[in-house]
């Protein structure tokens, strides 16, 4: 039996909505009992989204994971791949345990999702604060680490690219290091300005990154030299903060 899957509210392109759909059945006929819920979350479900560019991310969740079963759904899968289809598969205890491991993937998760089949495990997952506080520290430094190779091993060149493509990452671990100083949380709109209020960082650095992801405006050397730079001092300043909050 299929189930009729409502995608008109996603930002996906009608061709993938019907690939996902379709996949959707096929993964719920060829599983059956074994499926425990299928969940499509991130950017698909945002005006971040960009056709052929953005994964479409699909949170499958099984009773339980074996060779045998995940044989069975490389053919769907693997058609659905052309469309960017990138799926995710766990167990329901999985899900629970993950959440201590990847905080902040999961409380991203919660934030933008929609079960398509099944029943939704992400509803009631709770995180703790201690792990997104260990979690913010390794993100932080890992960017500083990987920035300084990618100065060292490039020669100082496609220093701007580099930025593009951390700068979504590392707006959404700003978020989480706001959120533990904060009750409520906040929005994806109001990460700039609460990154400069309250962990003391420039936010027009923060928006000429976004803005250069957005736009790709050619710099100079120079120029692409001192704007990763400033980048650079950014993430070390947040890479501290962090180190020195402490949670109880």
């Amino acid at each position: 039996m299929t189930t009729k899957i409502d995608l008109s509210q996603t930002k996906l392109p009608a061709e993938t909505q019907n690939a996902v759909s379709t996949l959707g059945n096929q993964l719920q006929e060829i599983l059956n009992d074994q499926l425990e819920s299928i969940i499509l979350y991130g950017s698909a479900l945002t005006e971040y989204f960009r056709p052929g560019q953005s994964d479409v991310n699909i949170l499958i969740v099984l009773k339980n994971i074996d060779t045998e079963s995940m044989n069975k759904v490389l053919d769907p899968l693997f058609l659905s791949k052309r469309y960017g289809v990138s799926p995710l598969f766990l167990t329901q205890d999985g899900v629970v345990s993950s959440t201590k491991v990847f905080p902040i993937k999961f409380l991203s998760m919660q934030e933008n999702y929609q079960v398509l089949i099944g029943k939704d495990v992400l509803e009631s997952l709770s995180v703790d604060k201690k792990n997104l506080h260990f979690r913010c520290q390794q993100e932080t430094l890992n960017l500083l680490m990987r920035l300084r190779r990618h100065y060292l091993t490039s020669g100082g060149s496609g220093l701007p690219d580099r930025i593009a493509r951390v700068i979504g990452h590392f707006l959404e671990t700003l978020k989480r290091i706001i959120s533990l100083t904060k009750e409520t949380p906040i929005s994806n709109d109001e990460v700039l300005e609460k990154s400069e209020q309250i962990i003391g960082l420039d936010k027009t650095i923060l928006q000429r990154a976004l803005d250069y992801r957005k736009n790709s405006t050619p710099l100079s050397h120079d120029e692409g030299e001192l704007f990763f730079d400033d980048f650079l001092k950014t993430a070390t300043q947040a890479a501290r903060y962090t180190e020195r909050l402490r949670i109880d």
